[in-house]
């Protein structure tokens, strides 16, 4: 479902302010941010990304702009 729901968002560039580094992109298919979801996780690292995520799914009760970045 979740595949589907990408697919159709799909684009060709990365969708982020800041660049990514190439090294962490080989292979990724970029979308439009239209759709939000939940990721638990242990703690942020140091470099500002997440250790231990966990994928707990889509959250359709919210909008990309109500997205908080949660300490």
């Amino acid at each position: 479902m979740l595949r589907q729901r990408l697919s159709v968002l799909e684009r060709d560039t990365s969708p982020f302010k800041s660049a990514v580094p190439r090294s962490e992109s080989a292979g990724v298919h970029w979308a439009e941010p239209e759709l939000v979801g939940e990721v638990r996780f242990t703690e942020w690292t140091k470099s500002g990304r997440l250790r231990q995520p966990s994928w707990r799914g889509l959250r359709p009760d919210q909008g990309p702009e109500e997205v908080v970045v949660e300490p």
